[in-house]
């Protein structure tokens, strides 16, 4: 089974955020939180593509999102239920997650 959409989509970019420190004064109580942190970029990796497939348990009813690699591959059972589908592909569940390391000083 192929993965229903392409991981090609644009980018985003955060502008005019409330608040911006810099690099020394960032905490870990501001993790989860939309701050800019001003500093210079020493190091950046590639950007990476991970999809993610959503499945509808046809007997109970829950949907699962699941990491997929190349290929879409159905879940073996589902972990609320614990039974072994079948398993339903719900598309507006599916996505394509892109991250990527910045490093700043």
């Amino acid at each position: 089974m192929m993965l229903p959409d392409r991981c090609d989509q644009p980018s985003v970019r955060v502008t005019n955020l409330p608040r911006v420190m810099a690099v020394g004064d960032y905490q870990p109580d501001h993790i989860d939180q939309g701050i800019g942190v001003r500093g210079q970029v020493s190091q950046l990796s590639a950007a990476q593509s991970s999809p993610h497939a959503g499945f509808e348990c046809q007997r109970c009813g829950t949907a699962t999102e699941i990491p997929m690699g190349d290929e879409m591959v159905e879940p073996h059972e589902r972990s609320g239920c614990e039974r072994q589908g079948p398993f339903k592909l719900v598309r507006n569940l599916c996505e394509c997650v892109q991250q990527q390391v910045v490093r700043i000083q």
